[in-house]
């Protein structure tokens, strides 16, 4: 959030808390150009509820959120949307 940047060593014991359990974790610096954190994929119906810093979305397919420790890189993949499979009557063996 732009109007609120917190720096990730001002929660120092929780950080210190998930880190000894080998929790992932990403921060976002809103100050380096290289971090970015597009949410426009953030589907509203997803939404479950809304405060006034966090929002609690859910989605129907889980997304991939991969870390590397040593170098303190990440990225997150959208969830892909389901396919919609039809059937083909003119396929169907009739059994």
């Amino acid at each position: 959030m732009d109007d609120l940047p917190i720096d990730p060593s001002f929660g120092s014991h929780f950080f210190q808390n998930i880190t000894s359990l080998h929790v992932a974790y990403l921060t976002v610096n809103p100050k380096s150009k290289s971090d970015q954190l597009l949410l426009d994929w953030f589907d509203e119906d997803c939404l479950v509820q809304s405060n006034k810093y966090t929002s609690w979305y859910r989605f129907k397919n889980p997304f991939i959120m991969i870390l590397d420790g040593t170098t303190g890189m990440g990225i997150i993949y959208q969830p892909e949307e389901e396919e919609v499979v039809s059937m083909d009557e003119e396929e169907s063996s009739g059994i």
